[in-house]
């Protein structure tokens, strides 16, 4: 049999409330009735009361709110069922429009707020108030942990006046808020700004920070109904001024120097906090605290939205297992060439250790619409380290600012930006972003005044663009592929529920793979045993690192070089067809000829070497001698202006532009060496899974066959691998190599058109390379099949 509905005791609250407020906050029946609390089963009530009608939700219990005057000042409504916020939160206490802020104060301790003897507790809403008083405490109650200020008549900011009636000199005041204000920023602030205002008054401020009850927060009431308030008050740390200075970071991850790195990860009901891999344990922690430093996970609403983690950290049985986890992910989701398949694969590794490496370089699709390059982004950037999704109606300023807070993996699209001053914007900062310590500088506003700022905007980088970037700089910096119509049919073409699972699993193994690594990777130094022959010193920067990725795997090494010449060779074909480039070449062929270096000399022989292109005039030639760095002087037989031959300029500058072959190069400087600094600690490859009960659970063998702390021999047959490229491009072209070379020479050496902006000035030099474009060699196919039967 049920019982009665009203309470005997309490006839104006239902017996559920009675209960909730008596056995769920430990609030006295004396206590209960001096506040008034009371049930409300209809609206009208609520009504009169000011409150809105999306706040009259009932039943629930009204509270009246009693002021540190012992006068009433208004009313607060607690609804059994609430509304929920914008950010799906539930709003469990409701208070009337325009209503004003006010200390709150149970009855029984109005007479006690003006003896200073008298500890004085403070906390965060009237139930927890009560249940204080209920045990004889003088409390009084914010409303909201902010509650401590409002505004005056003028609308400023101020401490409200209600602090006047209490005596606060040498008061011992009790600041009580509920457990999470170690976790929660703006809690923790606004803890420490009433201290300092307490402390100004002359109070002696102590802190009592509740344990936490696993992953449920506890509040003071809570904490009461199971302790004494002498259990409470051992809880008390002082509040000085020294530890209101101690500095507390607000940080996604964290790199400390003695070794020890923490990652945030947000679990399944989106509580935040640390993974940390230290002296060989890994665990969980909610905050880390060093001597000088607290740092806590950021609670920026931007993460989940535009910048996104893993869960958690999950083992996983060797790198070469996780690699292939990877591509396969990529290469259901994705089509794209077998080689760049591997490349992105290990790109997503990079990412996820990028601070090891003095630079780094940026992963790129190109296409038109349709060509999949926003399902490139979406798959691939997804599993990067730290994903900052850039879309929608971007503009450069929140960029640079959300790079140098979360310090992740960007990933970006040039269609999301409209307006093409923008994009011009954006390209300085990806060409800032390549290298660490060039920040991005901007002017910000604070207290009406101007201030230089520098904003951090290195790391790693997924872009799609429709079309090369005019950026020379910024172009070779990127390793890039073309996005193509899809031609499989098992891609689905919309993702499937299960993605997310499948890219959140990835996340949490690619974590214990930073935690295992990053630290030994930042030790490393990496010198010539890594340099790629015949390899332009920008593209050995881009390409060492994801050699280091390689982890000693031969084939693949051989891959990457291909492909890095590739690029290299595009590179040179687009500084060639420039028109600095064709001038360059012109003035080599005369200087050969052994003919006067006049401009119109060179205009005319720019002409003679590619007569389809666009005519140059001596004016240009002239300004462009000057750009390439030449000198002028007056011929001394002719007494006209000529360009001056610097041969060691000239060296260097045909290497530059990819005209060696008609130039060669002296003998190759060797490429420096750089090294990265680490503290003196234990190797991440070390890191056991010895973790105590309340950390993460046991990672087994997650660091076994990890990046090597020296690079393996990573030489390849170039015999054996020369000629089966060769014989490849035999079989392409339908005849040997030197066939082609013949064809070619009969025909006198013309200049053959490759690709829009590309042209071949030697062909014997091109097939002289194992990686040659697949698009130039069909290109040269074409015109063979052309000329063979006319020579």
């Amino acid at each position: 049999m049920s019982g009665p509905v009203f309470a005997d005791s309490i006839p104006e609250l239902l017996t559920d409330h009675l209960h909730h407020l008596q056995d769920g906050s430990g609030i006295s029946i004396e206590v209960i009735q001096e506040r008034g609390y009371k049930s409300l089963l209809g609206k009208s009530e609520l009504e009169k009361l000011s409150f809105s009608r999306v706040q009259q939700r009932t039943p629930g219990i009204l509270i009246p709110l009693w002021g540190v005057d012992g006068k009433q000042t208004g009313y607060q409504y607690r609804p059994d069922h609430p509304r929920l916020s914008q950010k799906g939160r539930p709003i469990k206490y409701e208070n009337p429009y325009g209503s004003s802020i006010h200390l709150d104060c149970p009855l029984r301790c109005h007479k006690s707020l003006g003896d200073p003897n008298i500890p004085l507790w403070i906390t965060e809403g009237c139930k927890k108030t009560d249940a204080l008083a209920s045990r004889g405490a003088c409390a009084i109650s914010l409303t909201g942990v902010w509650g401590f200020k409002g505004k005056n008549e003028l609308g400023g900011v101020v401490f409200l006046a209600d602090w006047d009636y209490i005596a606060l000199k040498s008061r011992t005041v009790y600041l009580t808020f509920d457990s999470d204000v170690v976790t929660k920023e703006s809690v923790k602030k606004a803890l420490e700004r009433l201290a300092e205002h307490l402390q100004r008054r002359g109070a002696k401020v102590t802190a009592i920070y509740l344990p936490q009850q696993g992953e449920r927060k506890v509040g003071i009431d809570d904490y009461l109904l199971s302790h004494s308030l002498e259990d409470a008050q051992k809880l008390a740390t002082d509040i000085d001024s020294q530890s209101l200075n101690i500095i507390e970071r607000s940080v996604p991850g964290f790199v400390l120097p003695n070794g020890v790195v923490g990652e945030m990860v947000i679990d399944e009901r989106s509580e935040r906090f640390f993974i940390t891999a230290a002296a060989g344990t890994v665990s969980k922690a909610l905050q880390y605290q060093t001597e000088k430093v607290t740092y806590i996970p950021t609670a920026d609403p931007l993460v989940g939205q535009v910048v996104h983690f893993a869960s958690t950290a999950k083992p996983y049985d060797s790198q070469s297992a996780l690699f292939k986890q990877i591509k396969t992910f990529i290469h259901c989701y994705i089509e794209l060439p077998a080689e760049f398949e591997d490349i992105a694969t290990l790109y997503v590794l990079l990412t996820w250790v990028f601070e090891f490496a003095p630079s780094i370089p940026y992963l790129r699709v190109i296409g038109d619409w349709g060509s999949g390059k926003t399902r490139f982004l979406q798959v691939v950037g997804s599993i990067c380290f730290r994903p900052i999704f850039a879309s929608g109606a971007t503009t450069p300023a929140p960029i640079f600012r959300i790079l140098d807070k979360f310090q992740g993996t960007l990933v970006l699209d040039e269609a999301d930006f409209k307006d093409s001053s923008s994009w011009v914007e954006m390209v300085k900062i990806l060409n800032n972003g390549y290298r660490p310590g060039f920040p991005v500088l901007r002017a910000d506003k604070e207290d009406g005044k101007w201030y230089p700022r520098g904003y951090q905007v290195f790391g790693p980088k997924l872009i799609a663009t429709r079309s090369p970037f005019k950026d020379e700089a910024l172009e070779s910096r990127c390793l890039t592929t073309e996005m193509m119509p899809l031609t499989r049919q098992d891609i689905p073409r919309l993702l499937p529920p299960s993605f997310a699972a499948e890219v959140d699993n990835l996340r949490s193994q690619l974590l214990t793979f930073r935690l295992g690594n990053l630290l030994k990777l930042k030790g490393r130094t990496f010198g010539n045993e890594l340099i790629e022959p015949n390899l332009q010193p920008r593209l050995q920067e881009i390409l060492i690192p994801l050699k280091v990725m390689v982890n000693g795997d031969n084939s693949m090494v051989q891959s990457l070089a291909v492909f890095i010449h590739r690029l290299q060779e595009t590179l040179f074909s687009r500084r060639r067809e420039s028109s600095a480039g064709r001038v360059l070449a012109a003035i080599i062929e005369l200087h050969q000829e052994e003919k006067e270096l006049s401009a119109k000399n060179i205009a005319e022989k720019v002409t003679e070497m590619d007569e389809d292109a666009t005519a140059i005039t001596a004016q240009k030639v002239g300004r462009l001698t000057k750009k390439l760095g030449f000198d002028k002087d007056k011929d001394a037989v002719s007494r006209r202006t000529v360009i001056c031959w610097d041969e060691q300029r000239v060296t260097r500058l045909a290497a530059s532009y990819g005209l060696s072959d008609i130039f060669p190069l002296s003998q190759e400087k060797t490429f420096e060496s750089f090294e990265t600094y680490a503290p003196n600690v234990e190797p991440a490859s070390k890191v056991s899974a010895k973790v105590s009960e309340d950390e993460v659970k046991t990672f087994g063998k997650s660091f076994e066959r990890e990046v090597t702390s020296e690079p393996k021999d990573m030489k390849v047959s170039k015999v054996s691998a020369e000629d089966r490229a060769r014989s490849d491009i035999a079989e392409v072209l339908g005849m040997p190599v030197e066939q082609a070379i013949d064809v070619w020479t009969k025909a006198g050496k013309p200049v053959i058109h490759l690709y829009p902006g590309e042209n071949c000035y030697g062909l014997d030099t091109l097939l002289s390379h194992t990686d040659i474009l697949p698009r130039h060699l069909e290109a040269i196919k074409d015109w063979l099949s052309e000329h063979i039967t006319q020579v």
